[in-house]
Protein backbone atom coordinates (compact mmCIF):
# COMPACT_ATOMS: atom_id res chain seq x y z
CA UNK A 1 0.00 0.00 0.00
CA UNK A 2 1.67 3.45 -0.69
CA UNK A 3 2.47 5.70 2.28
CA UNK A 4 2.09 9.16 0.29
CA UNK A 5 2.07 10.30 -3.64
CA UNK A 6 2.83 13.75 -5.04
CA UNK A 7 1.10 14.62 -7.86
CA UNK A 8 1.41 17.85 -10.18
CA UNK A 9 -1.07 20.49 -9.83
CA UNK A 10 -2.23 19.13 -6.83
CA UNK A 11 0.73 18.96 -4.67
CA UNK A 12 1.97 16.43 -1.99
CA UNK A 13 -1.07 14.60 -0.08
CA UNK A 14 -0.10 12.31 2.60
CA UNK A 15 -2.09 9.10 3.31
CA UNK A 16 -2.35 9.01 7.44
CA UNK A 17 -4.18 5.64 6.89
CA UNK A 18 -6.09 3.34 4.64
CA UNK A 19 -9.71 2.11 4.39
CA UNK A 20 -9.28 -1.37 2.28
CA UNK A 21 -12.69 -2.05 -0.06
CA UNK A 22 -12.36 -5.14 -2.77
CA UNK A 23 -13.83 -3.40 -5.47
CA UNK A 24 -16.30 -1.29 -3.49
CA UNK A 25 -15.63 2.34 -2.96
CA UNK A 26 -16.88 2.95 0.74
CA UNK A 27 -17.11 6.66 3.18
CA UNK A 28 -13.35 7.47 4.75
CA UNK A 29 -12.81 10.55 6.90
CA UNK A 30 -11.28 13.10 4.27
CA UNK A 31 -7.52 12.52 4.79
CA UNK A 32 -7.69 8.89 4.14
CA UNK A 33 -7.81 7.30 0.92
CA UNK A 34 -9.05 4.10 -0.05
CA UNK A 35 -6.58 1.79 -2.01
CA UNK A 36 -7.58 -1.57 -3.58
CA UNK A 37 -5.12 -4.35 -2.42
CA UNK A 38 -5.66 -6.07 -5.74
CA UNK A 39 -2.28 -4.53 -6.93
CA UNK A 40 0.17 -2.22 -5.34
CA UNK A 41 1.72 0.84 -7.13
CA UNK A 42 4.66 -0.15 -9.41
CA UNK A 43 3.46 -3.69 -9.75
CA UNK A 44 2.01 -4.83 -13.08
CA UNK A 45 -1.80 -4.68 -12.99
CA UNK A 46 -4.21 -1.44 -12.14
CA UNK A 47 -3.33 -0.15 -8.72
CA UNK A 48 -6.50 2.23 -7.48
CA UNK A 49 -7.12 4.62 -4.91
CA UNK A 50 -10.17 6.24 -4.62
CA UNK A 51 -10.20 9.81 -2.46
CA UNK A 52 -13.25 12.25 -0.96
CA UNK A 53 -13.30 15.27 -3.19
CA UNK A 54 -14.21 16.79 -0.56
CA UNK A 55 -16.27 16.45 2.93
CA UNK A 56 -18.89 18.11 5.35
CA UNK A 57 -15.36 19.96 7.23
CA UNK A 58 -13.84 21.37 3.64
CA UNK A 59 -11.63 20.24 1.46
CA UNK A 60 -10.63 16.45 1.19
CA UNK A 61 -7.85 14.50 0.00
CA UNK A 62 -8.84 14.50 -3.87
CA UNK A 63 -10.43 18.04 -4.16
CA UNK A 64 -7.77 19.09 -6.48
CA UNK A 65 -7.69 15.55 -8.40
CA UNK A 66 -9.47 17.42 -11.95
CA UNK A 67 -6.37 19.83 -12.05
CA UNK A 68 -4.05 17.09 -12.85
CA UNK A 69 -3.45 16.82 -16.89
CA UNK A 70 -2.05 14.56 -19.47
CA UNK A 71 1.46 14.12 -19.19
CA UNK A 72 1.49 15.00 -15.30
CA UNK A 73 3.74 13.19 -12.94
CA UNK A 74 2.58 11.59 -10.32
CA UNK A 75 4.66 9.77 -7.76
CA UNK A 76 3.69 7.52 -5.28
CA UNK A 77 6.21 6.29 -1.92
CA UNK A 78 4.97 2.76 -1.52
CA UNK A 79 4.99 1.08 1.96
CA UNK A 80 8.65 -0.60 1.05
CA UNK A 81 9.64 3.25 0.88
CA UNK A 82 10.28 2.58 -3.20
CA UNK A 83 9.54 5.86 -5.34
CA UNK A 84 7.11 4.60 -8.35
CA UNK A 85 6.69 7.48 -11.03
CA UNK A 86 3.49 7.32 -13.19
CA UNK A 87 2.60 10.07 -16.08
CA UNK A 88 -1.21 10.66 -16.06
CA UNK A 89 -2.11 9.23 -19.58
CA UNK A 90 -5.77 9.67 -19.70
CA UNK A 91 -9.42 11.43 -17.46
CA UNK A 92 -12.62 10.06 -17.70
CA UNK A 93 -16.00 10.98 -15.78
CA UNK A 94 -18.19 8.05 -15.39
CA UNK A 95 -21.79 8.03 -13.98
CA UNK A 96 -21.79 7.48 -10.33
CA UNK A 97 -23.18 3.88 -10.77
CA UNK A 98 -21.54 3.14 -13.51
CA UNK A 99 -19.47 -0.87 -13.45
CA UNK A 100 -16.23 -0.35 -14.71
CA UNK A 101 -14.96 -4.41 -15.15
CA UNK A 102 -11.61 -2.61 -16.47
CA UNK A 103 -10.35 -1.59 -13.12
CA UNK A 104 -10.16 -4.43 -11.52
CA UNK A 105 -9.16 -6.96 -14.62
CA UNK A 106 -6.19 -8.55 -14.47
CA UNK A 107 -3.42 -6.85 -16.94
CA UNK A 108 0.33 -7.06 -17.43
CA UNK A 109 0.22 -3.56 -17.29
CA UNK A 110 1.50 -1.05 -15.11
CA UNK A 111 -1.36 1.46 -14.15
CA UNK A 112 -2.68 3.75 -11.99
CA UNK A 113 -6.13 5.17 -11.40
CA UNK A 114 -7.04 8.18 -8.92
CA UNK A 115 -11.19 8.14 -8.39
CA UNK A 116 -13.16 10.61 -6.60
CA UNK A 117 -16.47 12.06 -6.66
CA UNK A 118 -17.53 14.58 -9.38
CA UNK A 119 -20.62 16.27 -10.90
CA UNK A 120 -23.63 17.03 -8.81
CA UNK A 121 -24.41 16.96 -5.09
CA UNK A 122 -27.84 14.70 -4.94
CA UNK A 123 -28.90 15.22 -1.28
CA UNK A 124 -31.26 11.99 -2.31
CA UNK A 125 -28.33 9.84 -2.35
CA UNK A 126 -25.77 11.34 -0.51
CA UNK A 127 -23.77 11.08 -3.02
CA UNK A 128 -22.50 12.85 -6.40
CA UNK A 129 -23.98 11.77 -9.56
CA UNK A 130 -20.47 11.62 -10.83
CA UNK A 131 -16.79 10.04 -10.46
CA UNK A 132 -13.47 11.32 -12.05
CA UNK A 133 -11.06 8.99 -12.90
CA UNK A 134 -7.53 9.70 -13.65
CA UNK A 135 -5.71 6.60 -15.20
CA UNK A 136 -1.68 7.03 -15.24
CA UNK A 137 0.71 4.43 -16.72
CA UNK A 138 4.61 3.80 -15.21
CA UNK A 139 6.64 6.15 -16.51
Amino acid sequence: MPRRFVAGGIGAVMALGFYIVLGALAPTPPRLIEASPMESPGEPGNAVINGHVNWWTGDAVFTHLSRLRIGDEVRVVRADGRTVVFKVSSKRTVDANARIPSLFAPSTDTTLTLITCSGTWNPMTQSDTQRLLVSATVA
